[in-house]
């Protein structure tokens, strides 16, 4: 990593494959005949007061590289860490970079449950020991859509974890059924879409993709539905799917939202030590 430093903006700006936007650019690209993943966040085209946070916060990346740091350690599948680093001017973050694991060999569980919706079920069996996984290490993912896991060598891993949460002890009920119930939304949304595009019968119904997720994660399908129709089914416009049941969100109690894992020494260790201008 220390021989592409000084020219890291140019490795990864340059015809950026995966995402070119005005503040982010990604792509894969090749060292030494080894591939890795390399993303730049432009911050200084971020509106200047929404900077000022990341003097005594980490940055999205940072925190991923520690999430991802964590899910090594508790076996949960992840692209891993090699290096990240950051600039600033007068003290101020005007760029991050993040290099990880190239996974070649991986498929986003939104492209093969769009490719196969015969799959679906076999899916959320997956998803729910993963999730459930996931969640006994005392984390959450945050995004828990299709997009944002992968599988690989039939096991399915997380990726996209700027929005993960770490807490002390056990994870909230809430946000376990947020997880849960954003990857069912989904996977239900996405199995709509194939058939719609390819014009074929839908062949599970919202309830059996619940109970399918909820058994296979250990936890009561009503709770699960409840939150589902609650939060996604109204905004997701559906054509194949009808609603199964009438869900009144005005009777849904939404606890307070429960006090996580605040950035430690440990992690600001962390992030110096696996500094893009210095050896990982």
């Amino acid at each position: 990593m220390i021989s592409i430093a000084s020219d890291i903006d140019n490795i990864i700006d340059t015809n950026a494959t995966l995402k070119s936007s005005k503040k982010t650019s990604a792509k894969l690209f090749s060292v030494d005949s080894d591939v890795f993943f390399g993303k730049h966040v432009r911050f200084y085209n971020k509106v200047f007061y929404s900077r000022l946070r990341y003097i005594v916060q980490p940055t999205r990346d940072l925190w991923a590289a520690w999430i991802a740091k964590k899910l090594e350690s508790c076996g949960i599948p992840t692209p891993k860490v090699y290096a990240i680093g950051q600039r600033k001017n007068l003290g101020i973050i005007t760029d991050t970079y993040i290099i990880t694991e190239a996974l070649l060999d991986a498929q986003s569980v939104h492209d093969l449950v769009y490719a196969h919706p015969d799959k679906a079920l076999s899916t959320l069996k997956l998803a729910g020991r993963t999730l459930r996984q996931l969640h006994d290490a005392g984390v959450t993912h945050g995004d828990a859509k299709l997009a944002n896991l992968y599988i690989q060598n039939q096991k399915m891993g997380f990726w996209d974890l700027d929005s993960a949460k770490i807490f002390k002890g056990q994870v909230p009920k809430m946000l376990i059924l947020d997880d849960l119930a954003r990857f069912l939304s989904s996977l239900i949304l996405t199995v709509d879409e194939s058939a719609t595009q390819k014009n074929i019968p839908v062949n599970i119904s919202i309830s059996q993709a619940a109970n399918t997720l909820a058994q296979s994660y250990c936890i009561e399908p009503n709770e699960l539905l409840a939150e589902y129709y609650r939060k996604w089914h109204h905004k997701l416009n559906l054509k194949h799917f009808d609603n199964e049941l009438n869900f009144d969100d005005k009777h849904s109690h939404k606890p307070k939202r429960p006090h996580q894992l605040k950035p430690t020494r440990l992690m600001n260790t962390f992030i110096r030590q696996r500094s893009l201008f210095k050896k990982s």
